[in-house]
Parts: C-alpha cells; structure tokens; sequence
C-alpha cells in the first residue's frame, strides 16, 4: 500500500514542476515582448521611425485606417509646408489625426522630429517656440529645457506648458474633446487608455434635456454636449429644410462676452482689425484677433456696438480658453497705464444663444417680437421682448448663408423661446445640428475656426482682407499689421478657393496636386472643409492653393482614399448668399429717387463730398504697382461725384436720375451675380 501511494505521488509532482516551468516561460516571453516594444518606441522617437510603423507597433494601425478613412488625416506634406515656410524647423512625417470636431480639432497628433528641431504640440500651439512664448516661460526654465536630450524635451515641455501628452511617444491628446463618431471615439478611447488621459467633462446647454426629448443624437463640440442630428431625420433633409424654410439651431456654446468702460473703444481696436470708430450705434463687424508677429488668425468673432455703454462679443466657444486669457492680458496691459476697460464674459448658464436661420424666419419671429423685422438689416442689433422674454439681443446675422437672426436671451427662458419658435403656424420649422450647419456655412463659403483658418493662416491668404478695415490698413495699428498689409499690397503664396468635384468626396486634410503631376509629389495645397452639397448635388471642398493655381476654372488633383479627383477651382460662396442687404440698398436707391428733385438738401451733398474724399483717399493709398485700370476706374467714379455735387441744386437736372437709375440696376446684377 505504502509503495502505491508513493508511486502515485510522482506524477502529481511532475505535473506541478511542468506548470511552474510554463509559467516562467510565458512570463519571460511576456518581458521579451515588453522590451522590444519600448525599444521600439525609443528608436521610433529617435530614428524618426514612420508613423504608420509606430502604428503598428502600438496596435492603432486598424483604428488610424478607420479615422483616415473617414477623411480625418491632415495631409502631412501640407503642414511640413507651412512649417518649412515659417522657418519653424524641418518635420519628416507629420500625420495629424482628427475627430469630427473640426471647430477644435481635438487632434491626436504623432510627430517625429529631425534632428530635434521642434515638437509639434495640439492645433493652438504647434511648436516648441509658440508653447514656451505662450505660457510665457521665462529664460532660465527656457534653458533648461533647450539643454535637455531630445527624448527628455518632450516631458520638460510638458512640465514647463501644462499640456497633457506622453514622452515616451511624443503625442498630444487634446484634453477638451473626444471624437464624435462611434469609430472616432473608440480610437479616442484607445488613446485615453493608452496615455492614462480622461478627457475632461462636457458642458451641457440650458436646452440639453430639450433636445434629448427631440431625440437629438448629442456630441462632443467645443467642450459642449450639442446635437448633431435629430432622429430618423438626415443632415441632408435638414441642410434642405433650412433652405426652403426655417431652422432652429443651438448654439449657447459660443462665448459671450460684454467689454465696458470708458476705454472700450481703444482697448478692442488694439486686438481686432475692426474699424469701431466709424461703427454705427446698433450694428455688428466681424472681426479677427491676429497674431503680433505672424499676422495669423487667433480667432474670428463678431463685435455689436450697443447703446448701453458696451460691446458685445460672439466667439467660438473652442476658442474660450485663448480668448479669454489674450483679453485678459490686454486689459491688464492697458489698466497698468490707467486706462478704463471692464470685461465680462458671459456663462452659458447664464446666458443662452439660438439662430433662426432660413428664408420664412421672418414670418416665424414676426408675431412673436416687438420688433419691426422689416427694419433690421443684415449686421444691425437690436433689444426686443421675444416670445413674452424682456431685452433679448436680436441680431440679423448667421452663419447659413441664408437670412436669419441670432437671440441672445436669458438661459432660462431659452426652452420657452424655442418650443414657441417650433410651435410657429407660419412656415414649418425644425431644429437642426451640427451637420446641417456645417454643410450649409461650406456651401455659404464660411470658415470654420480650425479647419479652414487658424493662427497660420493671414486674413489675405483665406480671402478675408475685408475683415481688415481701410482705416486700419492706413493707420496699422492692430496685430501683425506688417505682414498682412504686405500681403495686401504684394499678394500672399496661397490662397483659399472653392473646389468642385465628382466622385467621392474630399474631406478636410485631403492633398492637392497639380493636374501635371504623375508622381504624387507636386502637391500645391491641401483641402480644409468638404462634404457633398445638398444644394447643388456634387461635391464641395474648401482649400489652400499656390497663388498662380487660385483662379477660377483651374484644374486640379483631389487625393482621396489613395485615388486622383479632379477637381475645378470655383468661386466662392457655391449657394449665393441671402442676407438682407439686397432690400437694404434698393430702399436706399428708392430714397434717394425720391429726395433728388427741386428740394435736394444739403444731406445728399454732404454724402456725395463724403465718398469724393473716401475715393480721393483711396487713390492716394494705391500702392506704386496698382494697374492703370483701377486708377481709371477711380479717377472716373471721381468725376461722376465732382459732376453730381455741381448738379447738387434747386435746378436738378434728369441727369441725376438717370445716374441713380443705373446705379440700382448695377447693383441689382452684381446681386444676382453674387
């Protein structure tokens, strides 16, 4: 018995040492694997290893694929372009991957650096120069970091700006937003888990449980929970509602924001290219803040003058951070020399914002305002009681392309206004989201923050030198006035165009080459914003391009999913805009008709004496290259003036008419035209 039982103990003995052995074994394979992937990482950080070979090192290889197929891959030759351009380093690869939130870009961003001349932080602040100056790292810290290793700059940097990335892989995820798409926020939710990153809480609207109730599909957007659709209903159906009739959209994430005192006036002029002086009480300018040395967009905003002593500002809520830190800064700056500027910036707790956009608006609001709609005209504000709710700000302006209006109005009686808005018997209208009010802004040929400008592109290169007002070119006194009125006068290297397309579409990061390359390498631009038009039935695309390529009926190549579209350079907006101004000029001319006979006062001398200087002005500031055509068409507008100020009189001839006549049919074909 005793020799049975020992026989039976050796096998049980041998079985456990087997299993031991197997354990040790997976443990040292499970060390092995770990050493070769973090040596990979070093060598990846180091040698400049490929993107898409650190993507498969870090398994992310599927999940890139899904993003950059969905259209969210920045083109890399695009950015090192730029950078190359700005002197700011030279960059090997530059792959920036982007979630639908493209108003903040919450960019994952993998770089790798040649000979560690830079790293490249989130879209704000790209480089190393731009993140140490930004959060005004003083010199002995600077040199601290410049004496670290490559490999220990990037958690120096970190330590030094705040931002929330890995050393180890040099990435940057932007903390304020995730993706908006299911496959873009499984990637998002790699990375987070990757980086032990949590992404920081979104904000929720006073109209949040409003539009859950409507079955809104709500996501992440500048730090907010906003629809991006509603039910069964498409982004197409909606993008075409608004159209032909009326929409309700939310945008209570915008920052909202009251300047006050008695310095008001100099204080905003001295961070926007606005001509605020020449502002008439009640009316909006959109405006940019520029950076001091580059000229490039900081944001775009616009800017109400009010009758009760301040200005109220509307910026991009993804932008609230920046905004408010470069105002606060300028208002200590200008309190240190004993100046008077009081900032207030709105909560959307507090206050909320809706836009009712789409030709039948008018007939919607009309009845529920105190307010004679028919005397509003594009870019003018007014207080008016909506819907029974006292001092709402009424501002006929949009970001559509389409009429319309934005409220501001006590956050707590923003459901009320909008449920009686809806319940509207006047025209039909629907709520919209975020993706109806993206494809309508493109088609409107609008920017959006981001995508289509940022702190890298000037107000001339995305075609918005109107933004920089003719008394502040001559004056220059606003940020990065060297470089943009530069641009003015010689032109910029690229410009921002309209693209057509068929087939499919080209989405934001997409390359543009010349119709004459054949090896993919001439690239000439890239794409900022694109989405098939509900409108027009084809594709349409927003983008950078050489100057020489930016006119109209120019052949370009669309890179798309590894596939060549041609594409046409077009005019922008793609849908003509339809904003009040048309009605506004023709009552003007209509006027003007009337008060042009034996009792003309000396009002319409004193304007014409008024545009007779402006002229004179102009074409004095006309830079030693202006062509001879525009100096003749100047000098002949100003003898038609000096003709019509000498006929200013009791003996007022048909002659004056005549000339009025022709003006309001000019301008009704440039309309039509536009």
């Amino acid at each position: 018995m005793a020799g049975l039982c020992e026989g039976g103990n050796e096998p049980t003995g041998s079985l456990k040492a087997s299993k031991a052995i197997i354990i040790i074994i997976i443990i040292i394979i499970i060390i092995i694997i770990i050493i070769i992937i973090h040596t990979c990482y070093v060598l990846g950080l180091i040698v400049g290893t490929s993107t898409e070979t650190l993507g498969h090192v870090l398994g992310f290889c599927r999940k890139t694929e899904l993003l950059r197929n969905n259209g969210h891959h920045k083109a890399r030759t695009g950015i090192a372009d730029v950078l190359k351009r700005r002197g700011w380093g030279v960059y090997e690869e530059i792959h920036c991957v982007s979630s639908l939130d493209s108003n903040r870009r919450a960019d994952i961003v993998a770089i790798h650096r040649t000979q560690s001349k830079g790293i490249v932080l989130d879209p704000t602040i790209r480089f190393e120069r731009d993140a140490l100056q930004a959060h005004h790292v003083d010199e002995e810290k600077k040199s601290i970091y410049e004496s670290c290793s490559p490999y220990l700059r990037v958690r120096q940097l970190s330590t030094l700006t705040g931002a929330v990335f890995s050393g180890r892989d040099a990435c940057v995820l932007d903390r304020h937003d995730v993706a908006t798409t299911k496959k873009a926020r499984s990637v998002s939710a790699g990375f987070v888990r990757r980086y032990g990153v949590e992404p920081a809480e979104h904000r929720k609207t006073s109209l949040y449980d409003f539009h859950v109730g409507l079955n809104g599909k709500m996501v992440p957007f500048g730090g907010f929970l906003l629809p991006v659709s509603y039910g069964a209903e498409g982004i197409a159906t909606s993008h075409l509602h608004t159209r032909q009739h009326c929409s309700l959209f939310d945008v209570s994430h915008m920052m909202q924001t009251e300047v006050r005192g008695r310095d008001r006036l100099s204080f905003l002029e001295s961070i926007t290219t606005a001509d605020l002086i020449n502002m008439a009480d009640n009316t909006a300018v959109l405006t940019v803040f520029t950076d001091p040395i580059t000229g490039g967009i900081l944001d775009d905003l616009i800017v109400t003058k009010t009758t009760l002593g301040y200005y109220h500002l509307v910026s991009n809520a993804s932008r609230r951070n920046h905004d408010q830190k470069l105002m606060k800064e300028a208002q200590a700056a200008w309190r240190s020399r004993g100046k008077d500027v009081e900032l207030r910036f709105v909560d959307p707790d507090e206050q909320a914002l809706l836009a009712l956009q789409g030709p039948a608006f008018q007939r919607v609001l009309q009845p529920l305002t105190d307010v004679d709609l028919a005397h509003l005209y594009f870019m003018e504000s007014t207080l008016a009681t909506v819907a029974g709710v006292p001092r709402c700000r009424v501002t006929r302006c949009g970001y559509t392309g389409e009429d319309g209006v934005e409220i501001s109005l006590p956050a707590d009686q923003a459901v009320h206004v909008a449920e009686a808005l809806l319940a509207s018997d006047a025209a039909p209208v629907k709520t919209a989201g975020l993706g109806a009010r993206d494809s309508l802004r493109l088609e409107a040929g609008m920017c959006l923050y981001g995508n289509d400008i940022d702190h890298t592109t000037t107000p001339v290169e995305a075609g918005l030198s109107w933004v920089v007002a003719k008394r502040r070119r001559t004056t220059a006194d606003f940020p990065g006035a060297s470089v943009i009125i530069d641009q003015l006068r010689n032109g910029p290297g690229r410009k921002r165009v309209g693209l057509r397309s068929k087939g499919p579409s080209a989405r934001s990061g997409a390359a543009v080459h010349a119709m004459t390359d054949t090896t993919d390498e001439d690239i000439v631009g890239y794409v900022t914003s694109g989405c098939p038009s509900p409108s027009l039935g084809g594709n349409i695309a927003m983008g950078y391009v050489r100057s020489e390529l930016a006119k109209v009926g120019t052949k370009v190549l669309l890179k798309v999913r590894d596939k060549r579209v041609e594409a046409t350079v077009c005019k922008l907006p793609f849908v003509p805009s339809k904003y009040y101004v048309f009605r506004t000029r023709r009552t003007r001319l209509d006027a003007a008709l009337v008060t042009d006979s034996h009792k003309f006062t000396a009002r319409r001398t004193r304007v014409l004496r008024i545009r007779r200087t402006r002229l004179d002005t102009a074409t004095a500031t006309d830079s030693p290259k202006f062509t001879a055509r525009r100096t003749q068409i100047l000098w002949t507008r100003h003898a038609r003036l000096t003709t019509a100020t000498v006929t200013d009189s009791p003996k007022f001839t048909a002659r004056r008419t005549q000339v009025l006549w022709t003006r309001r049919a000019r301008l009704r074909q440039d309309l039509k035209a536009d």
